[in-house]
């Protein structure tokens, strides 16, 4: 019998998380287990963890992407083998269910959601991956989001999108994907953050902390068609920022604003639409297999594709080092995000 262990929410707004024995989760007809060497730890679950965001029952494991090997495979699964590297988006906001959080040394990983990974590529950079991308792909594909085609299809009359929070994970992400379909990418990042997005293929960066910030932005989106703008941060402050540079770019009416979070107060949207999103909207529509059975592959093992932003792996490993993971993250990160080493 296999073991398992994991870092339980034990009930809600509990800090730290618990670490303790878990069930093997045993694979399912159209799921793979993953050995989990990698897990990134995303700013949502620190908001769960403070706020019993989701309301999701306890005990539970969070933990939303993983990098590890295939130790079992379910009878409907023939794209991977049992030993081969893989990168995975859990479910657990999803399915509610323990079985599927990647804060755990076993994870079940429902199809499509996981990707082959390159042997250059280690399991810790490419930890940084999962939520990023899907999310992406929820903002920039989603039909009733921005509605870019999926690559390898390029995009009509080649559209512009702003990204604010170029160089956070999302952002990065958003940008590779961007290229992919022919898109040009306008961004916001720090000073000393422009080059990682000018590397992942910005065609033009603007420092949020400028005082004319705005204006600049909106003079890089003239000359084309403004398809619309993911608001990477999604905060009080960025949402009306980025709805007020499409307004000066005469696209209020037809541009779309998606959120990474949606907006917790009243904002003034100047006639821009707003559309909050989540990473496993793209189960609902054939976006997720797309991503994961080809743009990830494809792009991961040709190079058009790269895992960033640059792994801030955690000191402790295993699971008693996700809290630990998790705290480093509520601090704020910035062009990094924090993975934990599970084996």
């Amino acid at each position: 019998m296999s073991t398992n262990e994991a870092a339980w929410l034990s009930a809600p707004k509990t800090h730290p998380l618990e670490v303790g024995s878990a069930e093997y989760p045993s694979a399912k007809e159209d799921e793979i287990v993953v050995r989990v060497h990698a897990a990134g730890i995303d700013p949502v679950d620190n908001k769960i963890q403070s706020w019993h965001l989701f309301g999701l029952p306890t005990p539970i494991v969070l933990g939303n992407g993983v990098a590890g090997e295939v130790v079992e495979t379910g009878s409907g699964v023939t794209r991977v083998r049992v030993g081969q590297r893989v990168v995975g988006n859990t479910t657990v906001l999803m399915s509610k269910e323990a079985r599927n959080g990647g804060y755990q040394r076993n994870v079940a990983l429902p199809a499509p959601l996981f990707a082959p990974l390159p042997d250059s590529l280690p399991y810790t950079q490419a930890a940084v991956l999962p939520v990023g991308m899907s999310t992406a792909a929820a903002a920039l594909f989603n039909p009733d989001s921005l509605g870019l085609p999926m690559p390898p299809t390029k995009a009509p009359n080649s559209p512009t999108l702003m990204v604010w929070g170029g160089s956070s994970s999302v952002g990065l992400c958003a940008i590779q994907l961007a290229k992919l379909v022919g898109a040009r990418c306008v961004v916001t990042a720090s000073s000393k953050n422009a080059r990682l997005c000018k590397d992942v293929g910005a065609d033009a960066v603007v420092d949020h902390q400028h005082d004319d910030c705005e204006k600049q932005l909106a003079e890089a989106l003239q000359g084309g068609t403004v398809v619309g703008a993911l608001d990477a941060i999604s905060s009080a402050e960025t949402i009306p920022r980025t709805c007020r540079v499409l307004s000066q770019t005469g696209s209020a009416g037809t541009a779309k604003v998606a959120l990474t979070v949606p907006p917790m107060q009243e904002i003034d949207t100047h006639g821009v639409e707003l559309k909050p999103i989540f990473s496993l909207s793209i189960l609902g529509n054939q976006v997720a297999r797309t991503l994961w059975e080809e743009v990830l592959p494809r792009g991961l093992a040709s190079g058009e594709l790269v895992a960033q932003p640059p792994a801030m792996v955690e000191d402790k490993k295993g699971p008693q080092g996700v809290q630990p993971g998790l705290d480093r993250c509520a601090q704020g990160m910035s062009a990094s995000k924090v993975v934990v080493t599970m084996v």
